[in-house]
């Protein structure tokens, strides 16, 4: 299910997911808004879930600009779900072309 909102007051319910699955969005939040937005995805989780947080790695990232190594800036798109033991669950290629095509 898709939710739409605002990371740090998403307006969904305390206590009610097992894992929160964020990639590649805090940077993207303003510096003012991520202490909110942390307490807000541990008003969601459920006590003993999982936070599974990926940010950029701006050491890599910075290296290889220096160095013109642009095959770091490719993009490759990765599809995922989370089942209840954290554990990735890779999509079969057909249904990454369909989710590709969705973006």
């Amino acid at each position: 299910k898709k939710h739409f909102g605002k990371c740090w007051d998403s307006k969904l319910p305390s206590d009610s997911f097992d894992v929160i699955f964020c990639s590649h969005m805090l940077e993207h939040i303003p510096q003012f808004r991520l202490e909110k937005t942390i307490y807000e995805f541990n008003r969601i989780l459920k006590i003993d879930g999982t936070v599974r947080i990926l940010v950029p790695d701006l050491k890599k990232l910075a290296l290889a600009y220096v160095k013109n190594d642009k095959k770091v800036f490719s993009t490759k798109i990765e599809f995922a779900l989370l089942n209840k033991n954290s554990r990735p669950i890779k999509f079969p290629d057909n249904i990454k072309s369909k989710i590709k095509n969705l973006i």
